[in-house]
């Protein structure tokens, strides 16, 4: 009994999320593909996925794929909405 934790089911860190909760962070599903959600380019489940925030504490994420991330990079972006308009001029 000594090594026991106690946890309230509605005690949270940060908040709920719809990626999963508090307590779980973020959901991986075993997909065969998953979308980038900025492109909305449908990918293998092998390719690279990272991990992009939208808000300004860092608690909701929106996944993006490799040429996505590479722009973030390259023209120093840091906003969801500057990225998707980024995205958009491209094609």
């Amino acid at each position: 009994m000594g090594n026991t934790v106690i946890v309230t089911i509605n005690q949270a860190k940060y908040g709920w999320t719809k990626y999963g909760g508090a307590r779980q962070g973020l959901v991986k599903g075993e997909h065969e593909f998953w979308y980038c959600q900025c492109c909305k380019t449908k990918l293998t489940k092998e390719m690279p996925q990272y991990m992009f925030p939208i808000d300004k504490n860092l608690r909701e994420y929106v996944r993006i794929c490799n040429t996505c991330e590479h722009l973030v990079k390259v023209a120093d972006i840091h906003s969801f909405s500057d990225l998707v308009i980024a995205i958009r001029k491209l094609d």
